[in-house]
């Protein structure tokens, strides 16, 4: 980017990598940089539309995807974005709407929308209820929202390629059923990834399975990853076995975890006991 400004596939690649390290304010001034560059740039509209979800600026992050969609309808990212900020807004069918949108183009996302899906489903039929996002500012936002350094509108991402295939280096997890635990055969098993020492946001990578005999041998690649991409070199990952198929819920069965997972690495062992 300093021998040439305007190359604005590198600055994407950065910001993609920003985001996955959670950088979320050189990520949005980096998405204002290619905006001034190219102000109708899909990607960089979803990339700053995910900062904003990120920040609880979701209603904003809604206008600036459907920019983005405008501009070019393929953009899987972000109808899958688009999703996550409707839910937050309250919106659980328009959620499910672009989930079911994003998995048209790419089959394969399903796994990683499954659960969001339940969710909404939750929310429309009256199971689930969304808290109100604590406000502080005088409109609503979050007083330690990123200032755009342009008032150029931002924008989307590059979960529309070809979808990932299950090669290259694998992170391999044993999952074993402690001595008196109980986990039904048949019940949703939840292996979620995020980066090491990572506290929140979205996950790098999910599989949804269901619960067959211990124990159960998983590989997580860069099939299973959230935004595409390669998976971060080292892992923390939680297993649960979930009680109504939902993640976000706290009706556990039993559940594990296991740090510092090496992608590429040897097998590591995680035990699920009753929390």
């Amino acid at each position: 980017i300093k021998a040439n400004p305007k190359d604005v596939a590198a600055r994407i690649r950065l910001i993609r990598a920003q985001i996955g390290r959670r950088r979320f304010v050189p990520a949005f001034e980096q998405a204002g940089e290619v905006l001034r560059i190219d102000p109708n740039n899909a990607q960089a509209k979803t990339f700053s539309a995910i900062v904003r979800i990120e920040m609880g600026m979701s209603s904003k992050a809604t206008g600036l995807l459907s920019e983005a969609l405008k501009t070019d309808p393929t953009l899987v990212e972000a109808w899958i974005y688009r999703g996550v900020a409707n839910l937050q807004n309250g919106d659980a069918q328009a959620a499910l709407d672009d989930w079911n949108e994003a998995i048209v183009l790419r089959p394969d996302s399903q796994t990683v929308l499954a659960p969001l899906m339940e969710r909404a489903k939750g929310v429309l039929s009256g199971d689930i209820k969304i808290p109100a996002r604590p406000t502080t500012g005088p409109s609503g936002a979050n007083p330690h929202a990123p200032k755009a350094s342009a008032a150029q509108p931002p924008a989307p991402s590059d979960f529309n390629s070809k979808p990932a295939a299950a090669v290259g280096p694998v992170a391999k997890v044993t999952i074993n059923l402690a001595p008196g635990a109980e986990a039904k055969k048949g019940a949703v098993l939840f292996v979620i990834a995020r980066a090491a020492g990572s506290k929140g946001g979205p996950p790098a990578a999910v599989k949804r399975l269901s619960v067959a005999d211990f124990p159960i041998q998983v590989e997580l690649s860069a099939a299973d990853a959230m935004m595409g991409g390669a998976l971060p070199q080292n892992l923390d990952i939680t297993a649960r076995v979930d009680g109504d198929g939902n993640p976000l819920t706290k009706n556990d069965g039993v559940r594990g975890s296991v740090s510092a997972v090496i992608l590429g690495g040897a097998a590591v062992s995680l035990t699920l006991a009753p929390q």
